[in-house]
């Protein structure tokens, strides 16, 4: 009996290894990904600047790759901490000089280590976006400042298309790394329902059309495995928005089992019943039993690190 509608992953002409090096942005979902690659020992780096939810949002962390000034007229105060609009409010300072020093740092470390990036996967999670009214620019994050500064658009899928694209050759002149686009399964209920699927509708569009013209950039359905595949509400959040672990470890084993090759997926196994071990705490609260337990993890952390030594384990 067929209980489900299996989403195929296509593989990439060359498997992903540990010699791999891997770049991520965009939403919450792109961070899942992230945190699993980070798990298993794997180069990589995650939202330098935060979650980016919009192609404007990426497009403009793009462009300050390429060299634009960063605007201090976006950045705001709210009880003494500075952040911006253009970056999520993970990334704050105590001052405007010290938020400006901050995305600067972050921005020069991402041109570093995109130049060494073999494989960028980007997530879009919304087609709506916030123009803020004073300055005619869009925003990533509005910080929660007062809704009649700015203006909410669903952004037409031209637009899109132009936002993407330029992002992409953004990342290809720092690298002539392969990019995998994606769409978030996260459904933005505050936007409403019907909208929500609007602003899919206009991501799944743009991605696609993007991917059409450029050989180098290829698709993971993140989206459709949670939505038409999983299609089930024991596979979501208590908010019924987000998916939950059991989800993300899904769509993770898709990925990897597409992605990677066997003696890749072998290794894997290992650094996962080495971190289990790791993070496991005697049940005898005592110094010996603590000593003895990082005894034990010396060697297996040797024996990985023989096996692959391109791992990241710390």
């Amino acid at each position: 009996m067929k209980l489900t509608t299996p989403i195929s992953v296509q593989s990439p002409d060359l498997p992903l290894t540990y010699g791999s090096q891997f770049f991520n942005i965009g939403s919450c979902f792109a961070n899942h990904l992230a945190n699993k690659l980070k798990h298993f020992g794997f180069h990589t780096q995650q939202n330098p600047v935060g979650i980016l939810f919009h192609p404007f949002a990426i497009q403009q962390f793009c462009k300050w790759l390429d060299d634009e000034p960063i605007d201090e007229h976006l950045f705001v105060e709210d009880n003494g901490i500075w952040k911006s609009l253009q970056a999520h409010s993970q990334v704050y300072a105590e001052t405007q000089l010290e938020l400006k020093t901050n995305l600067k740092q972050q921005i020069e470390a991402s041109r570093n280590y995109l130049a060494k990036t073999d494989s960028i996967f980007i997530t879009y999670g919304t087609a709506f976006a916030y123009q803020h009214l004073s300055t005619q620019k869009y925003v990533a994050n509005c910080q929660k400042q007062k809704a009649a500064l700015f203006q909410k658009e669903l952004i037409k899928v031209e637009a899109l298309v132009e936002a993407i694209q330029k992002s992409i050759d953004t990342f290809l002149n720092f690298t002539k790394a392969k990019v995998y686009i994606s769409v978030s399964p996260v459904r933005h209920a505050k936007d409403g329902f019907v909208e929500n699927n609007r602003s899919k509708a206009h991501l799944l569009t743009a991605v696609h059309e993007v991917i059409s013209k450029n050989k180098q950039v290829s698709y993971f359905p993140a989206y459709e495995i949670v939505l038409d595949e999983l299609r089930d509400y024991r596979f979501y959040d208590r908010d019924l928005l987000h998916p939950d672990p059991l989800a993300v470890d899904y769509v993770w084993e898709k990925f990897s089992h597409a992605f990677f090759d066997e003696a890749t997926l072998q290794s894997m196994k290992k650094v996962n019943q080495f971190r289990k071990f790791s993070s496991h705490r005697p049940m005898q609260q005592s110094p010996d039993a603590e000593v003895s337990h990082q005894a034990k993890l010396g060697p297996m952390r040797q024996e990985l690190l023989t096996l692959e030594p391109r791992l990241q384990l710390d």
